[in-house]
């Protein structure tokens, strides 16, 4: 896994968080098609590496072999797929996730991939497994591309969730799902749960402002899923939604659905600092949510314009001060060095954070990635002499550093200004007591001995 602009130091200790894209498709299976096995392997969680994949391989002796495919992992995810072939070399291996859509063309050359599924997984899996039962081999199917077929329109083959109401519940108990916590939360086992897909708004850096049509979870069903994850024995639950709060009226909906069910587990959503109000943070409160992440990303008026992130400083602090008003822990998010950002822009995104005081905040440099407006603009400019994306998708390799945007400063300026905004932030003799006195459990202390250590030892 490459760095995603935050110090190692500060991600490696945040959270272990389950494979909510493969136990979806893994809950599809087990609803619609029952007469499939299915199981799901999160070798993370289990500690696994090729020899424990060998043996769960040779036990269970699967017909397809699928995996997740994120650009940031997509190293592992090769070297799994490599040692799935070599394991049990009858089993065709199928990637799936974002990278697969962003580059299908250069994922399907890699010797160790069979097909690639692209878009939404739950139906087009289900239809390639219906497929190769039928002829034994993978069926070229929209969304479904194998080994030696044409990808032909990208825009036709992402498959989208139509009526997420429809959706199976992702099959949590397929993994060790008690091992799953969170740095931030207050309570374990944590999961996650999406509510909604697509995104409205337009954000330069961010590789899914594309898809403008969002589909929504009724909020009958997201408290349906809540309870069955209660019911599991999960204590803790985080929405993953980019923005929860863009449907006020199903928030306050859901509200009172987990009020009139008496569901009492923490939750935790994000949200623009825009799509907040009184009435909508109290509802919230009341029906168990404890904290809100909110994207904030400059303290710089000119940038949050330039980066079209569509919001003032001033909402930012009203935001901030009617969620805690409400009692409700809030996370800011704050992105350095983008094109144009001056060391006194930056100083005053650090200077931001600072006044806002929020429980947690993360940092990160921002990185131009694949599919982003931000990415384009370099290219286009000239910055980045040749797609680095690309040429990483073409040949993935442990070495590779995602390009940051350099015009004004150097990768190791950036990371140096970013290592001084955690600092000035985290080591605060006001913060450490604060956050000691907000402590809920031992492993809460624990966790954050060892993400302290870690800050101090900058490993």
């Amino acid at each position: 896994m490459f760095s995603q602009g935050q110090p190692r130091y500060y991600a490696e200790e945040q959270a272990l968080l389950p494979p909510l894209g493969l136990l979806s498709v893994a809950g599809y299976l087990l609803e619609k098609c029952p007469r499939h096995e299915v199981r799901v392997l999160d070798m993370p969680a289990l500690n696994l590496g090729p020899e424990g994949l060998a043996s769960h391989l040779s036990d269970f002796r699967p017909d397809i072999v699928g995996l997740s495919c994120l650009t940031n992992l997509l190293v592992d995810t090769l070297l799994t797929a490599r040692a799935a072939k070599q394991a049990w070399p009858g089993a065709p291996v199928v990637l799936g996730g974002f990278h697969t859509q962003l580059f299908p063309r250069e994922t399907l050359a890699m010797p160790e991939v069979d097909a690639v599924v692209i878009g939404a997984g739950e139906i087009p899996f289900a239809r390639l497994l219906e497929g190769f039962e039928a002829s034994g081999r993978i069926p070229r199917l929209p969304g479904v591309i194998p080994r030696g077929e044409e990808v032909g329109e990208l825009a036709g083959e992402i498959q989208t969730v139509e009526e997420p109401d429809l959706l199976p519940l992702p099959a949590r108990h397929l993994t060790p799902y008690r091992l799953y916590y969170s740095a931030a939360g207050v309570s374990t086992p944590t999961t996650m749960v999406m509510t909604s897909f697509g995104c409205p708004f337009r954000c330069i850096f961010c590789n899914t402002s594309h898809v403008r049509k969002m589909t929504f979870k009724s909020a009958a069903r997201i408290a349906e899923e809540f309870s069955a994850c209660v019911r599991l024995g999960i204590r803790e639950i985080w929405v993953l939604d980019e923005n929860f709060t863009v449907n006020r009226g199903r928030v306050l909906a859901l509200s009172e659905e987990i009020r009139r069910r008496g569901l009492r587990v923490p939750w935790s959503i994000k949200s623009r600092v825009d799509l907040v109000d009184v009435e909508l943070l109290r509802a919230l409160k009341h029906a168990g949510c404890t904290s809100i992440h909110f994207g904030v990303e400059s303290g710089d008026e000119r940038m949050l314009e330039f980066i079209r992130k569509d919001i003032t400083k001033e909402q930012v602090r009203r935001a901030f001060r009617l969620a805690r008003a409400e009692g409700l822990e809030v996370t800011a998010s704050f992105m350095l060095g983008f094109p144009g950002e001056t060391r006194a822009q930056i100083k005053a995104t650090i200077a931001f954070a600072l006044e806002l005081e929020p429980n947690y905040v993360q940092f990160s440099v921002a990185i131009p990635l694949p599919g982003t407006d931000l990415y384009r603009m370099g290219l286009e400019r000239g910055l980045f002499p040749r797609d680095h994306w690309q040429e990483f998708a073409r040949n993935p390799t442990a070495s590779f550093r995602p390009p940051v945007w350099n015009e004004i400063f150097s990768r190791e300026e950036l990371e140096d200004l970013l290592d001084t905004a955690y600092r000035r932030f985290y080591l605060r003799p006001r913060y450490v007591w604060r956050r000691v006195r907000r402590l809920h459990s031992l492993d809460e202390l624990r966790r954050d001995l060892q993400i302290g250590l870690r800050f101090l030892t900058r490993r």
